[in-house]
């Protein structure tokens, strides 16, 4: 039976994202950047051994000229020492009563000092989806809202690949454990996948009927789940590129999937306020 362990208190606006710290420890969570009180632009962590509220970034404040708000998505380095987020910067009102990212991009902080180590705040005009560094640490990748997708060499930020550049959202990007194989998930229910050490595309995912929203990649490497928002789950083999299953409970999108430690279990949730758990075989 699931029992609560623990709340932590803290944040007053909504939270976008959250991440865990590579040892377990440390919980880091970020309010959106649509919020316009700059009271609320900051990076909430907590010391989950004992509950502690810890303060490393109060205020995401200001990057050079940039008017740097709040973040929707954050990734944090296999060692822990760099915690990236996206960014916005240079700000437009639309007359809408709401504002849009004119550029966009990714920042790195360090974790300890809480200090901005590399801005990579204009990499991407109207706002980024997603971010993740991969398991070795030398990359960390980025898919864009006008459909681009990019590799960034890690720690320095320098880009290395623009990998796709789409008629739809690139909304989620995912490395295999040995850090060779990038897979971004579109807009138009595909994931592409590419190589890492070229920027080649080496494989097209098809099979959803809307869009792809989340994806990940069993610990082996050897099969990638898709979440999406035709309300199924996808389970892909990685080497071939065929839909192994088609797994269907949700009553609306699935925004999230996660493989568990030995693989033998996959998590999904979505907007039907449902969390699923599913047996994989061994």
């Amino acid at each position: 039976e699931a029992k609560e362990v623990q709340i932590l208190q803290g944040p007053t606006a909504r939270l976008s994202d959250m991440v865990l710290s590579a040892d377990g420890n440390i919980i880091i969570a970020v309010t959106p950047n649509w919020i316009e009180d700059r009271e609320f632009h900051k990076l909430w962590l907590w010391d989950i051994r004992n509950s502690e509220e810890l303060s490393v970034l109060r205020d995401i404040g200001k990057s050079g000229q940039a008017d740097v708000r709040g973040a929707d998505t954050l990734a944090i380095s296999p060692d822990g020492t760099l915690l990236a987020l996206n960014a916005c910067a240079g700000r437009v009102d639309l007359g809408l009563g709401g504002l849009i990212c004119e550029f966009a991009g990714v920042q790195l902080f360090n974790t300890s000092s809480g200090q901005l180590e590399v801005d990579m705040s204009h990499a991407f005009v109207n706002g980024v989806w997603a971010i993740a560094f991969s398991p070795d640490g030398k990359l960390i990748a980025a898919s864009g809202k006008n459909g681009t997708a990019k590799l960034f060499s890690a720690p320095s930020g320098k880009e290395k690949f623009t990998v796709l550049e789409a008629d739809h959202h690139t909304i989620d990007v995912a490395f295999t454990p040995d850090s060779k194989t990038l897979a971004v998930a579109l807009g138009d229910g595909t994931i592409h996948l590419f190589n890492t050490e070229t920027g080649d595309e080496s494989n097209v995912l098809e099979g959803h009927a809307e869009a792809v929203t989340s994806i990940a990649f069993s610990p082996d490497g050897a099969l990638l789940a898709s979440g999406s928002t035709d309300s199924t789950v996808g389970i892909w083999d990685v080497s071939t590129g065929q839909r192994l299953a088609t797994l269907e409970g949700h009553e609306d999108a699935v925004l999230s999937v996660a493989f568990s430690p030995a693989g033998t279990y996959l998590a999904s949730g979505g907007n039907d306020k449902a969390f699923r758990l599913w047996g994989l075989p061994r």
